[in-house]
């Protein structure tokens, strides 16, 4: 069983982040506004694939030893993205945005200059080699949730079985260079999935985990309307709207 946090399956967290995704964005509408404004069809399996890779890295062997012996995952995202690039089947923009997405779900609060965060990876101790020995725990869970939840852009047979500290580095001077050549236009786009994805992420952690009370649910969770009432006030300018158009 390989696992998110102390008391959750890594399966149990990317299944419950996107049972969120359905309830708050998905049948909402919100996806589709982001459709639209991205100019991103495939807008809903994009956040989909985000959501079911941003832990990813967590299933290697390094970061399970850790969650065992109590202790947590730094720079878990950094290795997330590196395999989003390698199994991400999508255009150069929305795979730019799945992976800065991932990197930036932990970081973001302090700056979205993701490059800095390589000059402290010792400070954190973290892993400077991930491996996957035994890789078919690691791909079950991802062919289930590829099929439970339709997600095509996928290609779980790629994952890596051995990352190193300098591959990372290589591709995060890669992924600065793409992230570069349109600045403020892809920052504006991927801010989207950011938001949805720290909101999934949360969620599912809070949801899931033994010491989950409402006390300690983040605010920012708590303070979300429910989608029934987003409907409730959508019937009502939807009426509104016609009445005016009718006068």
């Amino acid at each position: 069983m390989l696992l998110a946090a102390e008391n959750e399956t890594l399966y149990q967290h990317i299944d419950t982040g996107l049972l969120f995704l359905r309830k708050q964005y998905i049948e909402t509408g919100y996806i589709d506004f982001i459709a639209r404004k991205t100019g991103i069809g495939k807008a809903e399996e994009l956040a989909k694939a985000i959501i079911t890779l941003h832990d990813v890295a967590k299933g290697y062997d390094e970061y399970q030893e850790r969650v065992r012996a109590g202790k947590k995952f730094p720079k878990h995202e950094f290795f997330s993205a590196y395999i989003a690039d390698k199994t991400l089947n999508l255009d150069t923009e929305q795979k730019t945005m799945a992976e800065l997405a991932i990197i930036w779900h932990h970081i973001a609060m302090r700056s979205p200059r993701f490059w800095v965060e390589l000059r402290n990876w010792r400070k954190y101790n973290a892993p400077e080699v991930l491996n996957l020995r035994d890789p078919n725990r690691l791909l079950s869970i991802l062919r289930e949730v590829c099929l439970k939840w339709k997600i095509s852009v996928i290609s779980v047979e790629n994952i890596p079985q051995k990352i190193g500290i300098y591959e990372i580095e290589d591709y995060i001077k890669k992924l600065y260079k793409l992230s570069e050549t349109n600045t403020i236009n892809l920052y504006l786009k991927t801010i989207y999935y950011v938001r949805i994805l720290i909101l999934c992420d949360n969620y599912a952690a809070s949801i899931n985990r033994a010491t989950a009370t409402r006390e300690k649910i983040p605010i920012f969770l708590r303070d979300m309307s429910p989608p029934e009432n987003i409907f409730k006030v959508r019937k009502q300018i939807e009426k509104l709207t016609k009445s005016i158009r009718r006068a």
